[in-house]
């Protein structure tokens, strides 16, 4: 089984027939599959070598061949998840998936900046923001 992380989305890739070789499968009518195949599979890259980011749709069509269920459900179990881990952090509460990582808010103070064009000062109002932390495994999956 080849995984792959794709700016900060893991994402396991190419479950074939013979012993979970990547190249052994071949793209699906969703576009996942074989990632030496062009246009298949969730590797991709960018000219300049970077990694490309993963769609919410490509994400769906990932969950949906992974786990062979209809699209519709693959979209609904996809939402039902990020609805519930924003509505636990809405809380002020964490999201720690085993594996994976750790969500949680992480409180900004107010401040004083400047605008850009006019140099005025400017107060910068206090807010939350979500803080992802990757759990052990997902760090050994994307450095090996």
């Amino acid at each position: 089984m080849l995984n792959v992380v794709t700016r900060g989305v893991f994402v396991p890739v190419g479950a074939g027939t013979s012993g979970g070789d990547p190249r052994s499968s071949s793209c699906n009518s969703r576009g996942i599959g074989n990632p030496a195949v062009k246009g298949c599979g969730l590797i991709r890259s960018e000219p300049d070598g970077r990694g490309r980011a993963v769609t919410k749709n490509e994400l769906i069509a990932a969950v949906a061949d992974k786990t062979r269920m209809p699209r519709m459900l693959a979209a609904a179990a996809v939402d039902a998840t990020f609805e519930i881990m924003t509505t636990t952090l809405e809380q002020g509460d964490e999201v720690k998936i085993t594996g994976f990582g750790n969500f949680r808010l992480i409180k900004r103070a107010a401040r004083e900046g400047r605008d850009p064009r006019t140099g005025a000062p400017v107060e910068i109002k206090a807010s939350k923001r979500p803080r992802f932390t990757p759990g052990k495994a997902l760090k050994e999956a994307i450095n090996r």
